[in-house]
């Protein structure tokens, strides 16, 4: 993750992490050869929120999340260099119908990767829509007034691929939209290491979510131990969701 260069971001997508935010979230828009979409709980590409607009949501009872006047952060972190934008494996800020500073828990992940001038993963492009209208998400990003491609903000890179996942991804047939025919998903998003504060109320969200966080065997009473999850919730789709199921897809 890319903690130097977009803190603001990484810091939100540990914290909505380590409360399970993405257990079984669809992806739920895929372009071939460039990227896919993740990390909306209603699977439609228009929820989602922060880790604010969260607490906002289990403290005021607010029942939709949408409702949190702090559901979004600012479009603010590192802009992806020329050549990253050509990469596999780039994680990027996503925004809700390509309006700024409306980031919260969408995500951008870069499914294939080339040369400048071939048009694959962000090369080329200026902005990103998933084919789904108005409220398709899109990435973090600000054209120049000479209508140049403008600035991707960096979330991460993936670091081990082993099973070939993002080509997995990339070879999935979709429908008009993007979505996959089959139901693809993430089943659990691990935090390994988290160098940042947690925010007033984290622990009334993992405390409403039934995640319970324990200190590893051997850690000794070390304040500075990574709590591991021992509970987690286990439905088979968020409660959010709002999409047709399909059938589940083994990637």
């Amino acid at each position: 993750l890319d903690t130097d260069g977009s803190p603001h971001l990484v810091r939100n997508v540990l914290k909505l992490a380590k409360c399970r935010y993405y257990t079984n979230t669809l992806i739920y828009n895929v372009q071939p050869h460039r990227l896919c979409q993740l990390g909306d709980p209603r699977g439609d590409g228009t929820g989602g929120c922060s880790i604010f607009g969260l607490i906002d949501a289990v403290r005021s009872d607010l029942g939709d999340v949408r409702q949190s006047r702090r559901r979004f952060l600012k479009s603010e972190g590192r802009a992806l260099t020329a050549a990253e934008l050509c990469e596999r494996g780039r994680l990027v800020a996503s925004e809700i119908g390509g309006v700024r500073d409306t980031v919260g828990s969408q995500l951008i992940l870069t499914v294939d990767g080339g040369r400048s001038g071939e048009g694959l993963a962000l090369d080329g492009l200026a902005e990103l829509g998933s084919g789904g209208g108005d409220a398709a998400a899109s990435a973090a990003a600000s054209t120049t007034a000479d209508g140049q491609q403008g600035r991707y903000l960096s979330v991460g890179v993936v670091v081990e691929d082993d099973d070939d996942v993002l080509g997995k991804i990339n070879g999935l047939y979709c429908d008009a939209n993007g979505r996959p025919y089959a139901d693809v998903r993430i089943i659990r998003a691990h935090v390994l290491d988290d160098p940042f504060d947690d925010p007033d109320g984290l622990e009334d969200v993992l405390d409403a979510r039934g995640v319970k966080l324990e200190p590893p065997a051997g850690s000794n009473g070390n304040a500075a131990a990574p709590r591991l999850a021992t509970a987690s919730p286990a439905w088979e789709r968020p409660p959010e969701e709002i999409v047709e199921r399909r059938i589940g897809a083994d990637v």
